[in-house]
């Protein structure tokens, strides 16, 4: 046979190959297309059963759930998910009714025994809506062992902490955990949640467990705590005061900014050596400074900024030291005969021209400031 009739043949082939793969993927995509309506359809026809058998006096739900198709039952079962999330009041434990005729709580407490990760996630991002009794020692016993199934279960302590004593203290302890694994941002903001008012469980477990966590996990307990309003005049602060001095800049960095929300503290403010954290050697140390003194925003934090506008010979750093004196709205004058902070004001104003353009009048990069 000639090479030219064996190229034909393969030609052929991979045309026929071809054409099979283009008709399956077309009957595919319908199907898909099919499947996805009669699933939209049975989710409408759920939702609005749901509501008109709500406005009865008898609404019979377990006998309603146990008539619906398995399609059916899945799109019930989505519908409950959406509005649990955002409905509260009588209309909630409306919801919450169903979700028992569904055994929804048995069903999710039954998958936290699974070995996989991703169908504990599912069961306890539920179990976080529901009132089915979950006790700590089952919460230990199936999601301690990796950080995802920590964090969805400090999260469901959040979202019922009414009904755990102490949830606060025992949710920051599963998402900081032993201090070695680095917090994923959906952590990170349920520890912040955990941590914000009167109770800031965080600041004292930081203060037993600083020297052994690692570098990562004490930059983001940092961050935290930049974050969240603290009240607690109890909570104990002296673990940070080391930190400013730590080798690395951005701990120092983080540790700084750690101490925005402690303004309010008259020994923090005595306390911090201010004079040396805006004359510190890194910028990023100096530009974190700025901010926290911005956000203090009390005469002796303006004096600070004034000086450090002088001071400040890197221009980055000296744009935000004027941003946080212009926020505090300080006069410009007496600025006007330095080069250097003449265009820096210049910079800072056209920044709020824009701003105002724009709708808003906000200084550029700052956040509301606490006066004392």
């Amino acid at each position: 046979m000639s090479p030219t009739a064996v190229v034909g043949i393969i030609a052929g082939g991979l045309f026929v190959v071809f054409g099979a793969l283009s008709v399956l993927a077309i009957g595919l995509a319908a199907w898909k297309r099919r499947v996805d309506t009669i699933t939209a359809r049975s989710r409408e026809t759920v939702r609005e059963t749901l509501f008109e058998r709500q406005k009865r006096s008898h609404p019979e739900w377990e006998r309603w759930t146990e008539s619906l198709s398995a399609t059916e039952r899945d799109c019930l079962i989505a519908v409950l998910d959406r509005y649990l999330r955002v409905v509260e009041g009588e209309q909630r434990e409306t919801f919450l009714d169903v979700a028992a005729a569904l055994d929804l709580g048995e069903r999710s407490d039954a998958a936290l025994d699974r070995s996989a990760v991703v169908p504990r996630l599912r069961a306890l991002a539920r179990l976080a809506m529901l009132d089915h009794p979950l006790t700590v020692d089952r919460l230990l016993e199936t999601c301690s062992d990796t950080q995802r199934t920590r964090e969805a279960a400090a999260r469901l302590l959040y979202e019922r902490r009414d009904e755990y004593e102490n949830a606060a203290e025992l949710g920051s302890k599963l998402i900081l955990w032993d201090g070695q694994e680095p917090i994923t941002i959906y952590g990170l903001e349920t520890l912040a949640d955990l941590n914000t008012g009167g109770e800031t469980p965080l600041l004292h477990q930081a203060a037993d467990a600083v020297p052994v966590w690692r570098q990562s996990i004490l930059i983001q307990t940092c961050f935290v705590l930049e974050h969240t309003e603290q009240i607690d005049p109890d909570a104990p602060i002296d673990w940070l005061f080391p930190l400013l001095e730590h080798e690395s800049p951005t701990v120092r960095t983080a540790a700084v900014r750690a101490f925005k929300q402690q303004g309010w503290r008259d020994a923090v403010r005595t306390r911090l050596d201010l004079r040396s954290l805006i004359t510190d050697n890194a910028a990023n140390v100096r530009r974190a400074t700025y901010d926290v003194l911005t956000y203090w925003g009390d005469e002796q934090s303006r004096d600070y900024l004034e000086w450090a506008t002088i001071t400040e010979a890197d221009e980055r750093c000296q744009l935000v030291a004027v941003r946080g004196l212009q926020s505090l709205e300080t006069p410009r004058e007496g600025y006007g005969d330095q080069i250097g902070l003449r265009k820096a004001w210049e910079w800072v104003e056209a920044e709020l021209a824009v701003s105002d353009q724009q709708g808003g009048r906000t200084s550029p990069g700052s956040r509301p400031v606490h006066s004392r």
